[in-house]
C-alpha cells in the first residue's frame, strides 16, 4: 500500500485543530490550515547565519589589514553538535500557523573591504525572534588598528599586536591580533568554531 497524506501508510488518523498528527510537508500544513484543522502552532528548527565582516586594508608594503570576522552562527538544528562559539544548541522557535501571522526573515549581507582603512561590519540576519549578529570588521589604515567586535570578531591590523575584535558568546569567536615578528601580517577573523589565527611572513 502506498503512502497516504501526512506521512502515513494506510488510513489517515483524524486531523483536527487539537489532535492532528503526522509528518507534514509545507503543502500538507497549508492544506490543513485552509480547512481549519491544523493545531495552530508549530516548533521550527533554524540555522541563522549573518553576513561576514569586511577585511581591512593598509597602504604601502609594510603592513597588512586584518580579516573580517564570520557572521554570527545561531542554530537549533538537531544535526548540529553546537551553536556558534561552541555554545549549546538553542531552543526551537514557536510559530503560529493561522495563515495570517507573518514573520520577519532577513538575510544579512557581507561587509565591504577597507582601502587603507578598516572594513565594515557585516549585516545581521533575522528569523522571527532570532537575530544573528554580523561579523566584525577587519582592522586597517593608520589609526583603526583593532578588529571590530561582532558575531565573530575581526582580525587586527599589523600594528595592533595585543588583541583582535571580540566575538559574541554562544555565537562566534574572537579575531586574532596582527604582528610584526618575521614580517608584517594582519590577524585573521574569528569563526563559528575557532578563534582567528595569524601567521608570520616575510
Amino acid at each position: 500500500m502506498g503512502k497516504n497524506k501526512y506521512g502515513f501508510i494506510g488510513p489517515n488518523p483524524d486531523q483536527n485543530s487539537s489532535t492532528g498528527k503526522g509528518i507534514y510537508s509545507v503543502n500538507d500544513i497549508m492544506d490543513l490550515i485552509s480547512q481549519g484543522k491544523y493545531p495552530g502552532s508549530l516548533f521550527a528548527s533554524y540555522l541563522v547565519i549573518a553576513g561576514g565582516g569586511g577585511g581591512g586594508g593598509v597602504a604601502g608594503s609594510n603592513g597588512s589589514g586584518g580579516g573580517g570576522g564570520a557572521g554570527g552562527y545561531r542554530s537549533s538544528y538537531p544535526a548540529d553538535s553546537y551553536s556558534g562559539g561552541l555554545g549549546v544548541l538553542e531552543s526551537q522557535v514557536e510559530l503560529v500557523a493561522d495563515g495570517s501571522t507573518t514573520y520577519t526573515v532577513t538575510v544579512g549581507g557581507g561587509g565591504s573591504k577597507g582601502s587603507n582603512s578598516f572594513g565594515s561590519k557585516g549585516s545581521n540576519s533575522v528569523f522571527s525572534t532570532i537575530t544573528s549578529e554580523g561579523g566584525g570588521r577587519g582592522g586597517g589604515g593608520v589609526s583603526n588598528y583593532t578588529g571590530g567586535s561582532g558575531g565573530s570578531g575581526g582580525g587586527s591590523q599589523t600594528n595592533q599586536t595585543s588583541t583582535g575584535g571580540a566575538g559574541t558568546s554562544g555565537v562566534g569567536f574572537a579575531g586574532a591580533p596582527g604582528g610584526q615578528s618575521g614580517g608584517y601580517y594582519g590577524g585573521g577573523g574569528g569563526g563559528a568554531g575557532a578563534t582567528g589565527t595569524a601567521t608570520s611572513g616575510s
